[in-house]
């Protein structure tokens, strides 16, 4: 859903300040820790693949 991964995104730049922008295209979006998590590890296991 783009409008949830654009307020996640304002959301982070509010949170954080000036010092960081979010791209919204970047932010990955799981149906909690499990997913999260999985996720996580089939991006850090394979290094060379895109997620």
């Amino acid at each position: 859903m783009p409008e949830f991964r654009n307020a996640v995104a304002r959301f982070m730049e509010k949170v954080r300040g000036d010092r960081v922008r979010f791209n919204p295209d970047r932010i990955v979006m799981n149906g909690g820790a499990t997913g999260a998590q999985e996720t996580l590890t089939f991006c850090l296991a394979d290094p060379g693949e895109p997620c």
